[in-house]
This record gives structure tokens, C-alpha cells and sequence, in this order.
């Protein structure tokens, strides 16, 4: 290779050194989502879900209301149990709350068809003798009349609380969803002051003028005869504790209960049920106890127990806030052994039990139930005073239990007491 000469009195341009160039850069992997957050994310996913397919069953059901959707109607709706709930309640609260005679089934049966059911849902227009049938096709109940939806005793059973189109009730009919693969309507709980079946309050006796002197004798009058009202002939004892804040002792008062049998609508003997219906003029006050099997297996108990208080609206005690379970006691002052199984408020006054299902547990609440002669019912007021309920069974209600608990019992299988003649059979044969 031939190099340039230099030019005579020039100098050579210097090649500058180039700077050293950086170390190309290193990619940095981006950070992936930690693996709580995923989960995080997707469980609050399925809680959205599930929580907007109850709300969409709601909206069903009003839907369904609103077009006559025979096929929707029997989707959404449980027509037997919701027959089953609403002739229970209807038999006590038409009924005598001061004899403990319950209803006839010429008033309760026009009020638990079909049609019935679909008017008391779409509004309520409730009066003295049961609701209005609405003649009018084609409205649902209105969405607005909602005040409160939300599960209630776990995520498989679904509250909706109702404002009736009435002036006498102020408390809400209350519209309970369980989850059986889908959601459908099983039980429709009337308001606890509907009918005007409440007792009355007691007159306080400041209260009751001292002129003119008509007045006057005539103002005590229902309280009077509350009070001097006999129970009935096959009537048992109650007695109701209650704390009082003056007085260390307490207060109490007396009372009756009726023990009745409701046999079953179906043919079936285990479907019976035990009815329990308290009256304590004194307070006033008046408790309904239904036991019976249960037949929904989407419930995971054995027996359900369903307690309902009629308590005045204007009582100082403000309704019943919680019930601590059920106790059998083996007298009337013992705090006795509490029945197994979970309770589930459904409204206000009204509570469900669910006894286990548990084989050991079934076996233990079914033997004390028939063995203890007394019921105890531990609650507390919503004013925040503890009570207790004691309540004797008595011959009447043992021997209505006892009878009701073993037609609740399946029968024994007849296959134990056969292999014993198989043996002397082979013999013949050989």
C-alpha cells in the first residue's frame, strides 16, 4: 500500500481517540403481579358474581310478577314450602292468641293459592282478615319498595325486605331466597303486626284520667280481662324472667302454652310438625315455637325450629334483638343444656333454628328433647334487657313430642332380623 507523502510544512492532522462507548444496557424484566393480589382479585370477582346472581333473582321474580311468566313464576318460586310457611303463620296470627286456638282451614286455605301468593308478593294490601287480590295483571312488586337485601346466616340464603301497601303494618314482609342450584323464593314471613292480631299494650296507670269517672272505669278495661283471662283446659305453665336495672331480683311473669300436633299435608307422617304457642297477658307478650324435619337439603340441618315473638310496636322493650338458642332444662330455674345447631334471624322478631345434622348430634338433641320437661329460650330485648322463657311441656306436650319425634324417626331396616333362619335352611338343602 502506498502512503501520502507529506506535504513540506504541514503537519499530520492527529486522529483523535474516539471515548469509550457504555456497555449496552441490560433489559429488566417487568415485575409480574404478585400472586396474593390474583387471588385476591378473582375471589372479589366470584363475590360479585354471586352477589349480582341474587340480585338477578330478585329481578326475576318481579319480572316474572309483572308479565305472568308461569315458567319464570316456577323457577323463581317454591310454591309447596312457601304454601307449608304461610299456612303455619296464618293459622297462628288469624287465630286466638288468648285461647291458643289456631285458625280454621276454611279461613287459611283461600289465602295460600297461587294467586293469593302472587298478590301478597306484588303488594301486600294487607287488612284484617289476610290481603286484597289483586285484580289488576301485569305489576310486579316495585323495586322501590325494597329496604334491605343481603344474605343472611351464609352466603346460600338470600333476605329481602319488603314494605307492605298497608297502613296497619309498619313492619316489613320479608322474602327469604335459598341457593339450590339456582335461586328460588322458599319462605314468605308476614309481618309480626299485620292483622291486628298483636296484644295490646298494657295502660299505664298514670296515664288514665281521673274525670270524668266513665271514662275512666272503661280505659282499663282490656287489661283487666287479658290479665283474668283463664288459659284453656289443657294449658301448661310459663314463666318469663326478665332483668330490671331498680331491682336486682328482676321481674317476672306468668303465663300458659298450648302444644299442638300439625299433621302432615302430604300423607307423609314425617312431615308433621310441633306447635308451640306461649301467652303471657301480663307482659303482653306471645311466642310461637313450629318444629319439625327438615326437608330441604340444601339446608344442612336435621330439624328446623322456627321462633316467632308478637310483641306491641309500642313496647318499651323494642322487639327481641337476638335469641341465644334453646335450652332443655330439667326444671324450670335450671340453665339446662342447649340444643346443637345454628340459629339465623330472619327478621326483627322472628328467628330459624337449625339443629345439626350431625349423626351424634341428632341422636343427643332428639333424646333431651323428649327426656327434659322444661324449654328454655334465652333473648335479649332490642332495649338491651336479657330475658329468659321457660316453658313446660307438660303430659300434653310430652306426649305430642314423643309421638312426633318417632314419626320423624325412619323405621329400622327389616334386613337385620332375616340372615337368621338362613342358616338351618342351607342345612335342608344339603
Amino acid at each position: 500500500m502506498i502512503e501520502p507523502r507529506p506535504v513540506p510544512g504541514r503537519r499530520t492532522p492527529e486522529r483523535r481517540a474516539e471515548p469509550p462507548r457504555p456497555p449496552p444496557a441490560i433489559p429488566v424484566p417487568a415485575k409480574k403481579p404478585r400472586r396474593w393480589l390474583r387471588r385476591i382479585g378473582w375471589l372479589f370477582l366470584l363475590v360479585v358474581l354471586w352477589c349480582g346472581w341474587a340480585g338477578y333473582a330478585v329481578y326475576d321474580l318481579s319480572s316474572s310478577l309483572d308479565t305472568e311468566d308461569a315458567i319464570g313464576l316456577e323457577r323463581r318460586v317454591d310454591w309447596s314450602r312457601v304454601r307449608e310457611g304461610l299456612r303455619d303463620d296464618l293459622r297462628v296470627m288469624l287465630g286466638s292468641p288468648s285461647s291458643g286456638e289456631m285458625a280454621a282451614d276454611s279461613t287459611v286455605d283461600p289465602l295460600i293459592t297461587q294467586r293469593a301468593i302472587v298478590a301478597l308478593v306484588r303488594s301486600a294490601r294487607l287488612n284484617e282478615r289476610g290481603w286484597e287480590m289483586d285484580p289488576r295483571p301485569g305489576r310486579g312488586f316495585d323495586l322501590l319498595r325494597i329496604r334491605y337485601a343481603f344474605f343472611t346466616g351464609g352466603p346460600f340464603a338470600f333476605r329481602v325486605d319488603l314494605k307492605p301497601d298497608s297502613d296497619s303494618a309498619k313492619r316489613p314482609l320479608v322474602l327469604l331466597f335459598r341457593w339450590t342450584g339456582d335461586w328460588r323464593l322458599t319462605r314468605v314471613f308476614l309481618p309480626g303486626d299485620a292483622f291486628g292480631n298483636t296484644p295490646p299494650a298494657p295502660v299505664a296507670p298514670a296515664a288514665q284520667p281521673s274525670a270524668p269517672a266513665a271514662p275512666s272505669a272503661s280505659a282499663p278495661a282490656p287489661v283487666q280481662t287479658a290479665a283474668k283471662t283463664p288459659p284453656p283446659p289443657d294449658a301448661q305453665r310459663v314463666m318469663l324472667y326478665e332483668e330490671d336495672p331498680t331491682d336486682p331480683n328482676g321481674k317476672s311473669y306468668q303465663g300458659w302454652v298450648v302444644w299442638r300436633a300439625e299433621p302432615s299435608k302430604t300423607g307423609n307422617p314425617a312431615d308433621a310438625a310441633i306447635i308451640c304457642q306461649v301467652a303471657i297477658p301480663d307482659r303482653p307478650m306471645s311466642v310461637t315455637l313450629t318444629m319439625r324435619r327438615n326437608a330441604d337439603r340444601a339446608l344442612p340441618a336435621s330439624h328446623t325450629i322456627d321462633v316467632k315473638f308478637d310483641i306491641p310496636a309500642n313496647s318499651p322493650t323494642q322487639g327481641v334483638l337476638d335469641v341465644a338458642g334453646i335450652m332443655m332444662k330439667p326444671n324450670e330455674e335450671a340453665s339446662g343444656q342447649q340444643l346443637a345447631g345454628t340459629r339465623v334471624k330472619v327478621s326483627k322478631d322472628i328467628f330459624l333454628m337449625g339443629l345439626s345434622a350431625i349423626d351424634l348430634d341428632v341422636q343427643q338433641n332428639m333424646q333431651i328433647l323428649k327426656d327434659r320437661p322444661w324449654i328454655g329460650i334465652p333473648f335479649v330485648y332490642g332495649a338491651g334487657q336479657r330475658a329468659v322463657l321457660s316453658i313446660e311441656k307438660g303430659e300434653t306436650g310430652s306426649k305430642i313430642i314423643n309421638d312426633t319425634v318417632a314419626q320423624w324417626t325412619p323405621p329400622a331396616p327389616a334386613a337385620a332380623s332375616t340372615p337368621a333362619p338362613a342358616p338351618e335352611a342351607r342345612g335342608q338343602r344339603r
